[in-house]
């Protein structure tokens, strides 16, 4: 599970999408801005049209949270991203989301 301070709220979100930075891959987008002050934080966002039922929903949540947790010490303090999850992770290995996502962070020079 991400930190307390490692999460964005919904509350949060305008105010990001509207500053951001859009990355896309083919398995996910990620949309990054600079928010001073605090510590790299990050939210996953996996909608119904990506995944109908919540059982394959909150599975891609887990595990894209997993990876931001694996990978969270490497972080550059001061961003706030949020991961937009497409239906093609759906079927996909977790090796092939690590590498997008891994790809995706540095491409925005979070880590």
């Amino acid at each position: 599970m991400l930190p307390r301070a490692g999460r964005i709220t919904t509350k949060e979100f305008p105010a990001i999408l509207k500053r951001s930075t859009p990355y896309h891959s083919p398995l996910m987008s990620l949309r990054v801005a600079l928010c001073s002050g605090r510590p790299a934080g990050f939210s996953v966002v996996v909608s119904v049209k990506t995944a109908k039922q919540a059982v394959e929903r909150n599975r891609i949540k887990r595990r894209l949270r997993h990876l931001l947790v694996k990978h969270g010490g490497g972080f550059k303090s001061g961003y706030c991203g949020l991961i937009f999850a497409k239906k093609e992770v759906l079927h996909c290995s977790f090796e092939e989301l690590e590498d997008t996502l891994i790809v995706l962070l540095k491409k925005a020079g979070i880590l």
